[in-house]
């Protein structure tokens, strides 16, 4: 662990709208008082996020009169809450400010309505935590000093459970978490696949949709991430999906992005991977670069391509449970050495801010 005089001379003030199906926002507000001893929060209230058009900026008084209090050298973003005024201001004050994106894709946001208002808050920034590497160079060419931060989990909270493991108690053979209620391309994609996954057996879904079909069983989203370990604990395949469409086909959510939808992103590694591979059960996603540059293929993760490819390999891992409990081993421990919240504030956040 590193030494706690490294950040001695630092007062970090984590700036955040709350999001209870957020597991990394939660891992960062619990972890870093461990390596900060003065850490502040200030939490953005729901009505307190349209201000982010260029004829309706303005310097939100509370958040103000909460730097004038705590007196932050840094403040770090959990997503650009601040629009471009703000952070201006608190540069003004001499603060170092960083902001990281809380979502799949780096290049998004869901805040902005104005393309060139996002870039010029990006620019203003100290750095820019992203978590897809094809992304920086698109960054860098704006001028936004971005850095890659991959995704991570909180080996506290997702990790086996000894006395389901020890007693092998299972209650669904698939499970999934994610929402689909959207009818948009991802939204269908995600709902064949798991149709697909079904025709194999049982499946579990936490969703905000009910999937049709006589082997899915639906559950509405649980906010509680233990639940969540538990019941991953007691399936034995974990389903998860990479897949991200140009979602401006069908709305304009993201007509603020940074640049255009581009094919190369189509995959991009989301954090619900990170928290599932912690559990101790296999996970089972699509094959693409991205996940290729940190895991490996029936080592870490069962991938697939196709879904003849996805019915063999269930096939045969249902078959086979020492081969299947050797990836789900070798998952645990690989994510829980070099993927954990720790790993992401000691490798990449403390020296960014220090240095």
């Amino acid at each position: 662990m590193m030494s706690a005089g490294a950040t001695a001379k630092v007062k970090l003030l984590f700036v955040y709208k709350h999001n209870s199906q957020d597991p990394t926002q939660k891992s960062l507000i619990n972890t870093f008082p461990k390596y900060f001893k003065e850490f502040h929060t200030f939490c953005f209230k729901p009505d307190e996020r349209m201000r982010f058009v260029s004829e309706n900026l303005n310097i939100s008084d509370r958040f103000i009169q909460t730097v004038k209090k705590v007196k932050p050298t840094h403040v770090f973003m959990w997503l650009v809450y601040l629009n471009p005024d703000e952070i201006q201001w608190c540069k003004d004050q001499n603060i170092f400010v960083v902001a990281a994106i809380n979502g799949f894709a780096s290049f998004s946001t869901g805040l902005y309505k104005d393309r060139d208002l996002y870039i010029k808050s990006l620019r203003l920034l100290d750095v820019f935590f992203i978590p897809h590497q094809p992304h920086i160079a698109r960054m860098k060419f704006l001028g936004i000093n971005a850095i890659e931060f991959p995704f991570s989990y909180d080996p506290k909270i997702f990790k086996p459970i000894k006395l389901v493991r020890s007693l092998n108690i299972q209650l669904t053979k698939f499970f999934f978490v994610g929402n689909f209620g959207d009818n948009s391309t991802h939204s269908q994609y995600r709902i064949e696949m798991l149709k697909e996954v079904a025709n194999s057996g049982n499946l579990l879904t936490i969703s905000d949709k009910k999937i049709i079909h006589e082997n899915i069983r639906h559950l509405p989203p649980i906010p509680y991430e233990r639940v969540l370990n538990l019941l991953a604990n007691l399936s034995k395949f974990l389903v998860c999906t990479d897949y991200f469409p140009n979602l401006n086909e069908y709305n304009d959510l993201n007509q603020g992005d940074v640049s255009d939808y581009d094919i190369n992103d189509q995959y991009a590694i989301r954090p619900r991977v990170y928290t599932m591979m912690g559990t101790g059960s296999p996970v089972i996603i699509e094959r693409h670069d991205q996940l290729k540059r940190f895991f490996g293929d029936e080592k870490h993760l069962i991938m697939w391509s196709d879904y003849n490819e996805l019915n063999d390999k269930l096939a045969y891992y249902d078959r086979n449970e020492t081969q299947y409990r050797a990836i789900a081993n070798n998952a645990r421990k690989f994510v829980q050495e070099f993927h954990a919240i720790d790993n992401r504030i000691e490798e990449i956040i403390i020296p960014n801010l220090i240095n």
